[in-house]
This record gives structure tokens, sequence and C-alpha cells, in this order.
């Protein structure tokens, strides 16, 4: 599927930007030049779920202080505010970064699991969605990310962001592992490299020497016929994805474009999640 997201008042899709308490800065920017670069809205959701609720609501549940200190039992409703006041100035500064890109925003509070609000999100208004999920990725959440490619439709990618990263202003980097891909995934890029106002190059990526040099023979051809005949272009055949992150690492990467289920982002195995170490967010095409 083509990384592709509806422009602003299509009705037929928009950025999701998945908002929570560790929300952050860089994948909120990334959220708002992905909107930016196809012309779109982004829609927030702060998910936060109900189960902290559920639990202070035991008759056993006791509130402690820093130090140690128990309190008594847990009042739900002043910490029902309390969310919702995090809920709203986390709200607010995504807004700021909305205003600032020029991009249309608007904002939910769903006391859901972040998944189900996704899915649900996506399948009202699609197909053309992108979702960004706004808190750090870690490797193990990888099964968590399998889970939300496989039951979050309605969407041609994520947008994930590692807790090493700094900033998209950056190259904008497209993994190309399949030459069928590589043109549109190209264009996704360049759509990005434009929006940000930045640069963009291409690490070609397979099992192999061999395979490896065939993918980069059709490249150069492909290149030529986008106009794109200079562009930067390094090989990775072998090591997986960490072999992969010292390359994007080297190139400098801000925002890195990359197919989900290949050699760079495998959906099982004990690959570490490229994201977890990237300096930039991650936009996974379906």
């Amino acid at each position: 599927m083509i990384a592709h997201v509806a422009e602003a008042g299509e009705g037929s899709g928009r950025v999701v930007l998945q908002m929570g308490p560790q929300l952050s800065d860089v994948a909120v920017q990334a959220a708002m030049q992905v909107a930016r670069s196809f012309r779109s809205e982004v829609e927030g959701f702060y998910t936060d779920g109900d189960m902290l609720i559920d639990l202070a609501a035991f008759s056993f549940a006791r509130e402690i202080s820093i130090g140690g200190a128990i309190k008594g039992p847990l009042d739900t409703t002043a910490l029902l505010r309390r969310q919702h006041r995090a809920a709203a100035a986390i709200a607010r500064r995504a807004a700021a970064v909305a205003h600032a890109a020029g991009v249309p925003f608007k904002s939910n509070v769903r006391q859901q699991d972040s998944a189900a609000v996704l899915a649900e999100a996506c399948a009202q208004n699609g197909p053309w969605n992108m979702v960004a999920l706004g808190e750090p990725f870690y490797a193990h959440d990888a099964v968590k990310l399998r889970e939300m490619f496989a039951s979050v439709w309605g969407t041609t990618g994520f947008v994930v962001t590692g807790p090493k990263a700094r900033s998209i202003s950056g190259p904008v980097v497209a993994v190309i592992e399949d030459a069928e891909r590589f043109a549109p995934m190209l264009r996704t890029a360049d759509h990005l490299a434009k929006a940000i106002g930045t640069s963009m190059r291409v690490v070609l990526v397979a099992q192999g020497a061999d395979q490896v040099v065939e993918l980069e023979s059709h490249a150069r051809i492909i290149l030529k016929d986008e106009g794109y005949a200079n562009l930067p272009m390094v090989t990775v055949s072998h090591g997986g994805a960490p072999a992969i992150g010292k390359a994007l690492r080297a190139a400098h990467a801000g925002f890195v474009v990359a197919h989900y289920d290949g050699l760079a982002v495998p959906s099982e195995g004990d690959e570490t999640l490229l994201g977890e170490n990237l300096e930039g967010p991650l936009l996974l095409v379906r």
C-alpha cells in the first residue's frame, strides 16, 4: 500500500495522533510535518485507559506519598479530574505545535485502550489515515506494534518515535528493500523532505551481496526515471536492523521511511526495533 493521507476537508482520512502522559515533542512535530506534506489535518486522541480509575476504586487501594507515607483511600473523582487536566495540558502542547506548523488540529479524550481508540477513529474516517504514536516506542513494544498493524485498519502506515529521537531536521531517508516499492516510497520521502525543508537520501537493503547488487541496478534506473539520478545512495547487505540503524545514523537521518515487516523492521523475531535507536521519527508503510 502507498503511504498517503487524505487532504484536509476530504473526510476520508487525516493524521491520527495518539497522545498520552509521556508525549514526545519529536513525535508531535513528526505528525504535523506528515500532515503538512499531504496538506492534511491532525486529530489527536488522548488515551490513558481506565485501568487506573478501576484500581483506585478498590476499597484496599491507598495513596502513598513519595516519602512512603500512606495518606488513605484514593478519591477517584479527584483522580479523574487530575487526568482530565493532564489531558488538556497535553492537547494544548500539541495544538501549539500544530498552530506553528499551520496545520488544522482538534483533540479528544478517551478513557480506553489506545489500540481500540485508534482502530475506531480510523474506521470512522478512512481509509487514508496515517497514525502517529505520540509516546516513545521501545524494542519491547514490537508486539504492540504488530497488533496495531493487524487491528487498526483504514491507515496506510504508522509513525513511531524512539526514546533517542531528538529532531526531524536531518535528511529524509527512504529504506528500500523491494524494487516494486521504490517509486512510491521515494515520492513519500520527497513529500516529507519538501515539507520539512531538508534533503533526501536512499538506503538499499537486501539479504546478501548478490541481491543488493541487483536491487541497486533497478534503483539507478528508477532514480533516473524519477529525476533523482544524483540522489545519495548506500547499500546494506548483511547485519539486519542493527546494521541498517548504523547506516542511518551515519547518514544523520531525520525522518526515515521504511516498509513494515521487512528486514529493517520485521514483525516477528528478536531484532531490535529499529526506531528505538534512531535520532528521528520512523514512518512505517504497510
